[in-house]
């Protein structure tokens, strides 16, 4: 059984199921399936049109906007996500570190 994601998926399926008092395994699987399940569909679902999607000139003109535009929703979540610790902070922001 590969990796900590497998691992604690199936953790707390058995827990959930176990709490719900429904059969072990079939919590195990629907955790892990919940977890795993999306991603592997959608790799066998766009699998095969990748190589003829790739080809077409619309996908090579829109490539350097989703490149920005997922560069774009990455900072706006780091400065989203810094922003809101420092509010909910109890630190004072004059606060330094090995100062």
């Amino acid at each position: 059984m590969p990796g900590p994601l497998f691992n604690l998926s199936a953790y707390i399926g058995a827990v959930a199921a176990r709490r719900a008092h429904v059969n072990v395994l079939a919590g195990i699987f629907a955790a892990w399936f919940g977890l795993f399940g999306p991603g592997v569909l959608l790799i066998y679902g766009v699998l095969p049109f990748w190589g003829g999607f790739r080809k077409q000139p619309v996908y090579r003109r829109m490539l350097p906007g989703l490149n920005s535009s997922a560069v774009g929703l990455v900072v706006a979540a780091v400065f989203t996500m810094g922003f809101k610790a420092r509010s909910i902070s109890h630190w004072s922001p004059y606060d330094r570190v090995g100062v």
